[in-house]
């Protein structure tokens, strides 16, 4: 499993999104990254089976680095805290200068990743040290 798959099912992470669990919007209101719409297909994720996210969002300032944080529970249980560049996560090159970005992926979620309810916060911090966007979440992912 390669890491950006890891940090994507994570990633429901970073965004205002269409999605039938729950998440709050922790972000701050003048954060750099506004986002549209995130789809997840299918809803929810199901370990052994293909995972593809869908993001378009707004971007109000030009991000010229940032720093993705995360912390992901598993039933309650911390299981995961990392840190990465965030525009080697989405596949794009820094600085982001676009005012819409668009990003889809499709990965297979292994089928060892266990059945549960996982939940979590990711932010994005960029280079001067301000937010660009922040969720927390709560998202179950099936076994098949």
């Amino acid at each position: 499993m390669n890491f950006s798959l890891i940090f994507l099912l994570f990633l429901p992470i970073l965004f205002n999104f269409c999605f039938t669990n729950d998440w709050t919007d922790c972000s701050e209101s003048n954060d750099t990254l506004k986002i549209k719409s995130l789809t997840f297909i299918p809803d929810p994720p199901e370990s052994g089976k293909l995972f593809t996210i869908h993001l378009d969002a707004d971007v109000l300032r030009k991000i010229d680095a940032a720093t993705a944080y995360a912390t992901v529970y598993f039933n309650g249980i911390k299981i995961l805290q990392i840190q990465e560049n965030f525009c080697s996560i989405i596949n794009i090159t820094c600085p982001i200068t676009d005012p819409v970005l668009h990003f889809q992926v499709t990965e297979t979620i292994p089928s060892y990743v266990p059945s549960g309810e996982y939940s979590g916060q990711i932010e994005v911090i960029d280079n001067n040290n301000q937010q660009v966007t922040c969720i927390k979440y709560d998202l179950p992912i099936v076994s098949n």
